[in-house]
């Protein structure tokens, strides 16, 4: 009978101490995690791609863990900013106890480009920047394509005209007011200011190209010619060539 009474007493000391080290445990717990919730978030470099779906995607992932720093999975929330087409790149940390930052690098358009009437702003990756409204305080150079244009999710695939959006992408886009591209991929381009057009024959638009037909345009619109021939070679090496009409 002792037994059955010391086996009982037992058994009620045993669940009480479990649940009072359970119950400090769970207290523990709530401390850590109550003393790593975000408190504070630094946004930096998003000025056109912060909107109503950028915002959702991050309280979305705040809301998962509870706010709680220390749980929240960045490379989730990289990977679900970088489908939003504004966005490029971005790089997200946690700075202990409460801070998450995030930086942003935007997609920048370097031209306007037509396709079947419809002008768009694209980067010089060729990713089309439809939902791109803002207006920028840089004139941007307008593309105009002769012929169907390949688009992979909403990305131009031509090669050309990559190129030539890379070339954008690495000059003084100022200097240039629009360029054609015809189905044979002849490019034509003129410069701001300048009185002829250009063409590069079965070559893509560059940096040096461009920095020659402001020498050749600033020659012309300088001197009292009174006829110009229709097409002049100037030859940068054995294979390229750059001329005007």
């Amino acid at each position: 009978m002792l037994n059955k009474k010391i086996s009982a007493l037992l058994i009620i000391f045993l669940a009480l101490f479990s649940f009072l080290v359970h119950q400090s445990l769970y207290d523990v717990l709530n401390i850590f995690t109550n003393s790593f919730s975000i408190k504070k978030i630094n946004i930096s470099g998003a000025t056109y791609s912060k909107n109503a779906e950028f915002d959702q995607i991050i309280t979305s992932s705040t809301n998962l863990t509870r706010g709680n720093l220390s749980l929240l999975n960045i490379t989730t929330l990289k990977n679900q900013l970088e489908t939003l087409v504004l966005i490029k790149n971005v790089d997200i940390s946690k700075d202990l106890p409460y801070t998450l930052t995030i930086k942003i690098t935007e997609r920048t358009p370097v031209a306007f480009i037509k396709i079947k009437n419809q002008s768009y702003q694209i980067d010089n990756d060729g990713v089309i920047l439809a939902s791109l409204t803002n207006s920028l305080p840089l004139a941007l150079p307008t593309i105009d394509i002769g012929f169907g244009v390949a688009l992979n999710n909403n990305q131009v695939v031509d090669e050309h005209i990559i190129n030539t959006l890379s070339a954008l992408h690495n000059t003084n886009i100022i200097l240039i007011d629009k360029i054609r591209i015809n189905k044979n991929r002849e490019t034509y381009f003129t410069l701001k200011n300048t009185l002829p057009q250009f063409y590069i024959e079965k070559f893509t638009l560059s940096e040096d190209f461009i920095f020659k037909a402001q020498r050749i345009g600033n020659t012309l619109n300088t001197t009292n010619l009174q006829k110009t021939p229709k097409t002049i070679d100037i030859y940068s090496n054995q294979d390229t060539s750059i001329g005007f009409f």
